[in-house]
């Protein structure tokens, strides 16, 4: 997180958005029930970037599933509040767009998993590192989220997954700045590799894990 103290970087829409998804996704941790403690981070983030919109729409789909409709409701208003606000963009930049104007070269690039890495690695810290330890760190903490359970490690987890995707399947190499967008909240899943080593453990031992959220076998 300590990218955003860089006067160099703030140009770069990503790393405050990804300051501000960290406190939603600390709130939808830690007070899953106070959803507005959230919605506000999250508010401004989009406002910001658009790339924290899958942010949003979970939230919104995780409200709609548990029948929270109040809360499905202020994320619709977000949501409709962004999509006005784009639509007026769209409209002051059609007002100066001329037929010669360089055309953008699409989002589609499909470079893998490699590209979600390489985009975590490129935007933080890990990038004075050799690219093969770089490549390996920046995985592991994926690995720590999996090992949440329940419905936050739910949520947690198919937010982590569908970041990835996208940044693999739609940005581009010279686009490793979304990375940034996954930052810091993404390194937490260092603090979530040894319950992730303990269940791991567990599983090769044919034994259920305090971590796990289930008792251990006892033994006959």
């Amino acid at each position: 997180g300590g990218a955003v103290l860089r006067p160099g970087l703030l140009a770069l829409h990503e790393y405050p958005a990804g300051m501000l998804m960290s406190i939603g996704i600390a709130g939808m941790m830690g007070w899953p029930r106070r959803w507005w403690a959230v919605a506000l981070p999250v508010a401004i983030a989009l406002s910001v970037r658009e790339l924290v919109l899958p942010f949003v729409l979970l939230a919104l789909v995780f409200a709609a599933v548990e029948k929270r409709w109040r809360e499905v409701a202020g994320w619709a208003v977000i949501v409709a509040a962004w999509g006005v606000f784009m639509a007026l963009h769209a409209q002051e930049v059609a007002a100066v767009t001329r037929p010669g104007d360089i055309a953008s070269q699409g989002w589609h690039a499909m470079q893998g998993f490699s590209g979600f890495l390489k985009a975590v690695i490129f935007t933080s810290g890990l990038q004075i590192l050799p690219l093969g330890l770089a490549l390996l760190l920046a995985m592991l903490p994926m690995v720590g989220w999996l090992a949440l359970g329940g419905r936050r490690g739910l949520f947690a987890i198919m937010l982590v997954v569908g970041y990835a995707v996208m940044i693999s399947a739609f940005s581009r190499a010279d686009t490793f700045y979304w990375g940034a967008i996954v930052l810091p909240w993404y390194f937490a899943g260092f603090a979530l590799l040894p319950r992730a080593l303990t269940q791991l453990y567990g599983a090769v031992r044919g034994t259920g894990s305090p971590l796990d959220g289930a008792p251990a076998p006892q033994p006959a």
